[in-house]
């Protein structure tokens, strides 16, 4: 898992640094920075909420579904950024 994630950053680090030339060119990449980053939102919401309980069942399920919530808008807002990108280019022209 720590493997996926520091190839998934090192891989989001080279697309943020070499692809920052105009507006909707740094919006692609705020969304696929935000999508590829995600999933850390399940695994950091499962740490906190185990932390802060007594019981580590309840705390696993509460941090999953937790994580699950942030994680899925996460993704849409990503999804998001990187759809409105015709609008920029449109409004630009």
């Amino acid at each position: 898992m720590k493997r996926i994630l520091s190839l998934t950053l090192a891989l989001t680090f080279l697309v943020g640094t070499s692809l920052t030339i105009a507006c909707p060119v740094k919006e692609v990449n705020k969304g696929l920075k935000t999508i590829l980053t995600s999933p850390s939102e399940l695994t950091d919401n499962i740490k906190s909420e185990v932390n802060s309980t007594d019981f580590i069942p309840i705390g696993l399920v509460g941090g999953a579904l937790k994580g699950t919530f942030y994680m899925g808008k996460q993704m849409v807002d990503g999804v998001w950024r990187i759809l409105v990108v015709p609008y920029h280019i449109i409004r630009k022209l």
